[in-house]
């Protein structure tokens, strides 16, 4: 006998075809060994009767080592094989076509003459280098299916099992948030009474779900030929992403109408979806094209990709824009994007938005029936200054389904929101007034000059950490604004208390009265030392600088036009050493005001000049 590896089933209906056509005489020579064929099938093909010899067996490397096969005199190596690996385009595993490690090489040629001399023909050049070894097939491919399968044997972890290799803990992570979205395991990884019977169909658990689902609502047939044609993962019925082109076209040829899809593909996608009908308990024996209903792919594909739900952001001719409900944006080309919701089963990584290959239309209806789990309701809050506006909304992950206006929540609820308004802004986002800020500035001045001990902390960070205790008591959660200028300017005092405001009106005054007898306020925010800003003029016949707290402030002595002329903290020396040529330069741009030689016996004034007595 010679044994033929070949990657896949597809491969070895192909070679069969061949060898049929050009060799008719092998016909009945030929026998086919696979995972898909019936036990006795394979049965017949390990133990053949008596006599039997000459045969042609054609195999994927499930001959390579999981079974015995007797009287093998020839191997023929196409040096390729089908290799498990996730794919992100459907989140799922897919078989890709690879070449064969040199070690499985080793072992395939081994199959051949155990009992005596035999040939190994290999079908590649021998100058081609190979990898020693195959990589463990469980860091290539989607852990869905593993994670559920432990799950069912009671493990709540995968990691309460021992590994020869290791599960990567990105992909156990992201099987487990699946499994958990798809309801088959529950929050603390135990599997549910619908996860156990998807364990069983031999599917992954996305289509599983689906299958299930599906049965309950009468949608089987369609949904067995949907998982098939996924599992397939060849396009079929164009470029179109439309999913129920691929169910159309099928159906047509389901009906005698062949069109442009392969005859081999056509019935391969059938026996995976009769296979599929028994796994669920089905009595059907066959599928047909009038079992089948395309207008369901979207409620299918929502059930097997809740988390791709998608919703349209923009549309510019035949691009459309999607975000999907896992939050990632996506954009597709096609008649598709007249549609408001899709689902979506392909789509790449691009690296701002995935492009999508395959997808179909849903309703509003869809997502709020529960096919892509349970929509979330609840409120935000959106702020005019300190006005709350509550937005009531539905949703189902980053989806918006419903949102409108609502009635104020109540005043826990406001409060929450509140204070998480300021987490995220800062003590700035308040409604400062002058006083307010002033109120601050005096405070840390007196809290480092004053001499106070346990002076009360007005920094803006404790502020922030304690709004709880010091601000929301003052707010007003019945409409209308929560907080005004006057509200924080009181929650303020408040916090300082009646005694360390007494002391900080007499230590450290907003205002004082100049030797004119004007009032000017004290700018304590600019610096560590107090500020006051005044025309020169009113302070003539002073001969001391203001002092704050027992400290003299920093005087901006200005000019009739409102600039500096002289920035000091000693007036009397400023008088003797640069009042002279000061006054010179006044004199020149302001003739008409008052320049006396002496200032310390001067009149002090806030007009050009001072009346008279």
């Amino acid at each position: 006998d010679v044994l033929v590896f070949l990657p896949g089933f597809y491969e070895i209906n192909r070679t069969r075809d061949l060898i049929e056509q050009s060799r008719p005489e092998q016909r009945r020579a030929l026998a086919v060994l696979h995972g898909r064929i019936p036990p006795e099938e394979q049965r017949r093909v390990l133990n053949p009767p008596p006599g039997t010899g000459g045969r042609i067996i054609l195999s994927t490397n499930v001959a390579e080592t999981s079974l015995t096969i007797p009287g093998i005199g020839a191997v023929v190596d196409t040096g390729l094989e089908r290799r498990v690996r996730y794919q992100p385009r459907t989140g799922m595993d897919h078989w890709d076509t690879v070449r064969i490690s040199a070690a499985s090489a080793e072992q395939r040629k081994g199959r051949a003459g155990r009992s005596g001399p035999g040939l190994c023909v290999r079908w590649w050049d021998e100058a081609d280098r190979r990898e020693e070894y195959a990589p463990p097939e469980i860091l290539e491919s989607d852990l869905a299916s593993l994670v559920l399968e432990t799950a069912a044997w009671g493990a709540a972890s995968p990691y309460d099992l021992a590994w020869i290799t290791r599960p990567p803990g990105a992909a156990v992570e992201r099987a487990s948030r699946l499994l958990l979205e798809l309801s088959l395991v529950d929050a603390t990884g135990r599997i549910t009474p619908t996860g156990r019977s998807v364990a069983g169909m031999g599917l992954h658990p996305r289509l599983g779900r689906m299958i299930m689902e599906s049965n309950q609502r009468g949608w089987l047939a369609t949904a067995a030929l949907t998982a098939s044609i996924i599992e397939e993962g060849r396009p079929i019925g164009g470029e179109d992403p439309d999913f129920r082109e691929r169910l159309a076209a099928w159906a047509n040829w389901a009906a005698g109408r062949r069109g442009a899809l392969h005859e081999q593909t056509a019935r391969r996608i059938a026996d995976e979806a009769y296979r599929i009908l028994r796994a669920a308990g089905s009595e059907q024996r066959t599928v047909s094209g009038n079992d089948i209903d395309p207008d369901l792919a979207g409620k299918l594909l929502l059930l097997a990709y809740p988390e791709r739900a998608g919703q349209k952001t923009a549309s510019d001719g035949m691009v459309s824009r999607w975000v999907l409900a896992s939050g990632r944006g996506a954009r597709m080309t096609g008649p598709l994007g007249k549609e408001d919701f899709i689902a979506v089963a392909e789509l790449d990584g691009g690296v701002t938005d995935a492009r999508i290959f395959s997808a179909a239309p849903i309703t509003i209806g869809d997502l709020e029936s529960g096919l892509a789990g349970k929509p979330e309701s609840g409120h935000t809050v959106e702020w005019d200054g300190w006005t709350p506006c509550i937005r009531i909304y539905e949703r189902l992950g980053r989806l918006k389904l419903r949102e409108q206006t609502g009635a104020l929540p109540t005043e826990d609820v406001l409060r929450h929101h509140t204070l998480k308004h300021i987490e995220r802004k800062g003590i700035d986002i308040l409604p400062w007034s002058k006083s307010a800020r002033s109120l601050c500035a005096r405070s840390a001045f007196i809290n480092k000059h004053g001499g106070q001990s346990n002076w009360p902390d007005l920094s803006p960070e404790t502020l922030k950490s304690e709004a709880e205790q010091w601000l929301v008591p003052f707010g007003r959660f019945t409409g209308g604004p929560i907080f005004t200028e006057e509200s924080l300017l009181k929650a303020l005092k408040h916090r300082i208390g009646h005694t360390a405001l007494d002391f900080l009106r007499t230590n450290a005054p907003e205002q004082i009265r100049l030797p004119s007898g004007t009032m000017k306020s004290i700018d304590y925010a600019c610096s560590d030392i107090p500020v006051i800003a005044a025309r020169i003029q009113e302070f003539f016949g002073c001969l001391e600088t203001p002092l704050v707290c027992g400290i003299p402030v920093i005087l901006h002595l200005l000019s009739p036009a409102g600039r500096p002329v002289q920035i000091t903290r000693d007036l009397n020396g400023f008088w003797e050493r640069s009042y002279p040529e000061v006054k010179k330069e006044l004199m020149g741009r302001y003739p008409r005001h008052y320049w006396p030689d002496d200032p310390k016996e001067a009149i002090p004034t806030h007009r050009a000049k001072p009346r008279n007595k």
